[in-house]
């Protein structure tokens, strides 16, 4: 039963079927609505379950308002509250849509506390950084998760941090840029200590 039950959902996505609350979702001045429905939301973000069952406005208004999020990612991390899969709809891999857009939807996965996406989008950018990051990326590829997210030790941090080691002798990146991205993101080098501890200064060299 609760292998079907995804399946089934994926047919209410953006649906206004049974929907009991509209997110508007605004974005530079542009705005997107979808019908959504508060038991999906409320079921696997925790993000949702407070603003839509607590003391705030939202929980009494039929629609809630969100800002600032990318308006793809976001429609990414809507989608997968209804079939529990990362929807990557881009078939031609870039370091922007293999790698970027996974970052990018890891962080509004933390901040609507959806764990079961922030664990997909890892694997996402997991499955497509070998064969699409170079030299000129780490910069970008640092930059793009770190500047959001203040956690240490995450599961994508974990990820990009296994990948930078391994990827140190083919593209040299750790002597043009370690330095200055440790100083420039301390949770990178905290990451990056932890990984020399718990895997061994060896792996560096």
């Amino acid at each position: 039963m609760a292998d079907s039950q995804p399946a089934a959902l994926n047919t209410l996505f953006n649906d206004p079927t049974f929907s009991d609350i509209t997110i508007r979702q605004i974005c530079d001045g542009k705005v997107k609505e979808y019908p959504a429905h508060k038991a999906v939301l409320c079921n696997h973000s925790n993000w949702f379950k407070k603003a839509l069952t607590g003391q705030f406005k939202e929980a009494s208004h039929p629609t809630i308002e969100v800002h600032d999020d990318n308006p793809n990612r976001f429609a990414i991390m809507l989608e997968h509250l209804y079939t529990l899969q990362y929807s990557n709809k881009d078939s031609s891999y870039t370091v922007h849509s293999g790698c970027l857009v996974p970052i990018g939807v890891y962080a509004l996965a933390d901040k609507y506390d959806i764990p079961t996406l922030k664990a997909l989008a890892a694997q996402e950018f997991g499955k497509n950084s070998p064969s699409l990051i170079m030299t000129s990326d780490v910069e970008q590829i640092v930059k793009s998760h770190y500047q959001h997210l203040i956690e240490v030790n995450g599961e994508l941090g974990k990820v990009i941090t296994a990948f930078l080691v391994a990827k140190r002798s083919s593209c040299n990146w750790m002597s043009t840029h370690f330095i200055k991205l440790v100083k420039e993101y301390p949770n990178f080098g905290a990451d990056m200590a932890l990984y020399a501890y718990l895997h061994g200064t060896k792996s560096w060299k």
